[in-house]
């Protein structure tokens, strides 16, 4: 769900395969890693433009929705939901 909704908006991430973290590239990695930080969420800066996001059993729909608003995603849990 994160990866297509950042594919969605044009936003590119890491080489698959990953399993449980997702790369994001070619953006202002401080300033999105401050916006989740005030949205208590915690991503990995890796380098300027680069960042890192990890989710585990416990992440739910919203929490993608709420990190796609965030990275200027598209939000897609509501397809998920109905489609799945």
């Amino acid at each position: 769900m994160l990866e297509a909704g950042l594919k969605t908006a044009g936003i590119k991430t890491g080489k698959a395969p990953f399993f449980d973290t997702v790369r994001v590239e070619g953006v202002d990695a401080a300033a999105l890693c401050s916006k989740a930080e005030s949205e208590g969420m915690n991503l990995r800066m890796l380098d300027a433009q680069t960042l890192t996001i990890s989710l585990d059993e416990t992440t739910n729909p919203e929490d993608v929705d709420t990190l796609l608003k965030i990275l200027g995603g598209i939000c897609v849990h509501v397809c998920v939901r109905v489609c799945a």
